[in-house]
């Protein structure tokens, strides 16, 4: 298109490592969004993603960090998921978990609805702060001092 800057859009596997290069004074975009799965999706039932999108726009970069929080099954549109609303409940805890952390480190949090380009390669990401609880079935808060004790996928214990 003529006349319009790209955006590079650049995908973070770690939160922290975002917020690493964020400029405080910027907002940081934060929503939890239900998407259809990479591709879109023609099959009945079918199944949508919860994901948390945290986002910041540095110039012609749009640096963002997108959190798998679960899938749900819809039927015709509808949930067709006996968990379904323990699910949803479960990402809009993750959301407040991750919120008041951006907050907890100063930093300003605005909602607003991300809109991806279709031909992005879609990175998951994580949040060393945030983890989920398989007997509680939500996302729980992990302090500084579980996360040097706890490994993390990829990483190796402290």
């Amino acid at each position: 298109m003529k006349g319009r800057a790209s955006k590079l859009f650049i995908g973070f596997p770690w939160l922290e490592d975002l917020l690493k290069i964020h400029r405080k004074e910027e907002p940081l975009y934060v929503t939890t969004q239900t998407v259809p799965p990479e591709g879109g999706s023609s099959n009945v039932p079918s199944v949508y993603a919860f994901v948390l999108m945290v986002q910041s726009v540095a110039g012609p970069q749009v640096r963002y960090c997108r959190i798998s929080l679960g899938y749900t099954t819809y039927l015709y549109s509808k949930p067709f998921d006996s968990e379904h609303d323990a699910k949803v409940e479960a990402a809009q805890e993750a959301e407040r978990i991750v919120r008041g952390e951006l907050e907890r480190q100063g930093l300003t949090v605005v909602t607003a609805y991300v809109n991806e380009p279709k031909n992005i390669h879609r990175i998951n990401g994580h949040a060393r702060f945030l983890d989920y609880d398989t007997k509680a079935k939500t996302f729980v808060y992990r302090t500084p001092e579980d996360q040097a004790r706890v490994p993390v996928e990829g990483e190796k214990a402290a």
